[in-house]
């Protein structure tokens, strides 16, 4: 399978941000840190893309189904195939919805290259010691672990003020674990469809990731949980954010997690994790009434180039209401996955499909039943609200 994304790793002493390591690397070292990052986290989804094109329904034409010989058909219909696109879609082309699980990739592979790049010891260098208590509010996540006093989950604190603002909180464990917490909150002017969504735009984005890079039985293995809660909130025709009844609005929540392992020239030799993604849209229709739509994209499996997975879209959009079939698919080298037998997919329904334990607690934890609706659960209460009531970035 193909794979794009940074999902770079560090492993090294940390100096005077509270936390410490045993693990010591050269600063050369973190550049492939960051790129092994990208390239782990995108292959940890399959590849649905050819080249620089969007995907396409012809392209999606070439899959079986699991469980329902029929049901792939309803997915690749001229007014339903985008709700692949949308989630799989390639992040070079336009428009690249926030959904596109693959410009999460690429947009938090570049900002922890940035981080590498800046503060390539992360001791701090460009930010502000952050000691913490045994507990760090996050927003939308609200109170997470910060390890002990002795050995802080996040030491550093970098604010960011302006059009871009950010807050960002991020550390390395005495055990060379990595932890990324990345919050925004900005309005501006919108420019898009005005006459239905209204002239500003207030974007609510937190990014929060935990991953380790480190050798096994001589190759690179990294370990990734990355979580992205989104949510592009438009004041509507009265151009008032708090009468919400004509506000649009379109949110998106992703998760990637598992293991990687790295051939000896960097790209995925084995891949095996979960992903999904909850989209929720409120937007406008061509008579300015209102729709809501909503699509919950979940994979398991195995990754790399000829190894098998599934995956299930289940959504409101259109023809596919009601429609909860589970796909069986083999990631090839490029383009669409091929079609297999189902029987190459039944053990990922009822196990964790990474062979070795985490270096550190998935949190929230992950249900091992496939097909049990509260794997990734994703509805309107698990995402950032229309009105962004539970949203705040701590002030720290």
């Amino acid at each position: 399978m193909r794979v794009k994304i940074i999902l770079g790793f560090v492993i090294l002493g940390l100096v005077g941000c509270g936390g410490s390591s045993s693990n010591n690397n050269d600063d050369t070292d973190n550049t492939n840190l960051a790129t092994n990052f990208e390239t782990a986290a995108g292959g940890l989804v399959p590849l649905m893309t050819s080249g620089n094109s969007s995907i396409s329904k012809d392209e999606l034409s070439a899959a079986l189904t699991y469980g329902a010989d029929s049901g792939w058909s309803s997915y690749t219909g001229d007014s339903t195939y985008y709700v692949l696109t949308d989630v799989f879609g390639d992040p070079n082309v336009s428009p690249a919805v926030v959904t596109k699980i693959r410009v999460l990739l690429d947009q938090f592979a570049s900002r922890v290259g940035e981080i590498l790049s800046t503060d390539a010891l992360l001791d701090c260098t460009g930010a502000t010691a952050f000691s913490g208590s045994d507990e760090v509010t996050i927003a939308f996540y609200g109170s997470i672990s910060n390890g002990t006093s002795s050995d802080r989950y996040f030491d550093c604190l970098a604010v960011t003020t302006g059009d871009n603002s950010e807050t960002l909180l991020y550390g390395q464990d005495s055990s060379g674990i990595i932890r990324v917490v990345q919050m925004s909150d900005n309005t501006s002017t919108n420019t898009e469809e005005t006459g239905t969504r209204g002239d500003e735009s207030n974007i609510k984005q937190v990014v929060y990731t935990t991953f380790q890079q480190t050798t096994e039985s001589g190759s690179t293995v990294l370990y990734i949980d990355l979580q992205y809660t989104q949510a592009s909130i438009y004041n509507g025709v009265d151009g008032s954010f708090t009468s919400a009844s004509d506000n649009v609005v379109f949110k998106s929540r992703s998760r990637i997690t598992g293991r990687v392992v790295l051939s000896s020239s960097s790209t995925v030799s084995d891949g095996e994790g979960d992903f999904t993604v909850t989209k929720y849209d409120q937007g406008v229709n061509q008579d300015s009434s209102t729709y809501t739509e909503v699509t919950q994209t979940m994979g398991r499996g195995q990754f790399a180039t000829g190894q098998n997975s599934i995956f299930q879209v289940d959504s409101t959009a259109g023809g596919l209401s009601g429609s909860t079939d589970v796909f069986c698919i083999q990631q090839a080298s490029s383009g669409t996955p091929t079609v297999v037998d189902s029987s190459n997919c039944t053990a990922y329904e009822t196990a964790y499909v990474w062979s070795s334990d985490f270096p550190f607690t998935l949190s929230p934890s992950i249900p091992t039943n496939f097909e049990d609706k509260s794997f990734f659960a994703g509805n309107d209460t698990d995402l950032i609200a229309n009105d962004g009531s539970n949203f705040t970035i701590p002030t720290y």
